[in-house]
């Protein structure tokens, strides 16, 4: 079955299958009607049976890039993409630009390696969740077979020991509040374990009779 891509260069792509491989062939349109009935030619004279004539065309990342930014503008706030091309330009740094398949798993890996030497390992995680996410777009608009970060664990935050007050620390903490007010608001939250906003917002109602 053939299908109808249009690429951020404007003009559409006819996409066939041949030996469990994508087929990319310019339509040479920009408009969809054109391509539809350039698809219309090419399945009328039987083409997609045959052998085809070149080898696949790919994507490298850089070239996806642009696609994506049409998805993410849909589906994305503006912050949530301003994360992701960080985490691009970390990915472009660190490995480099190459066709989509070309990546792999080690790649991810050295890529993860790398940034935990830069950063912490939170934000370690949150760019290889970003370029996780990219491939998996890629991977389900059939430009890959297979994400390379599939099977690459993030990085394992090591378990912190939970900050607290001591009775002396607490005191010196009361002492210092001048305003009345807040002293009793910090006391309470201490004495409770609430957090600010189930301290400022008004109780709710239940609803249950």
């Amino acid at each position: 079955m053939a299908i109808l891509f249009r690429r951020s260069n404007g003009i559409y792509y006819l996409v066939t299958s041949h030996n469990g491989h994508r087929v990319w062939r310019s339509t040479g349109a920009r408009r969809r009607i054109d391509a539809e009935k350039y698809l219309r030619d090419f399945e009328r004279q039987g083409e997609v049976s045959e052998e085809p004539k070149a080898q696949p065309q790919q994507l490298t990342f850089k070239q996806f890039i642009p696609e994506w930014r049409t998805y993410a503008d849909t589906n994305f706030a503006r912050s949530t993409i301003r994360l992701y091309y960080e985490s691009i330009r970390n990915l472009l740094r660190v490995i480099g630009d190459r066709d989509l398949r070309g990546y792999s798993a080690k790649d991810m890996e050295k890529f993860k390696a790398a940034r935990l030497k830069e950063v912490s390992t939170s934000k370690t995680n949150i760019d290889f969740r970003n370029v996780k996410a990219l491939f998996n777009v890629a991977a389900k608009w059939g430009l890959l077979e297979k994400n390379p970060c599939s099977g690459v664990k993030l990085v394992k935050i090591p378990p912190q020991k939970p900050a607290y007050l001591t009775k002396e620390e607490f005191s010196r903490l009361i002492e210092s509040i001048k305003v009345p007010w807040m002293r009793d608001v910090v006391a309470f939250a201490v004495s409770t374990m609430m957090r600010a906003c189930e301290i400022v917002n008004p109780c709710v109602p239940s609803r249950n009779p």
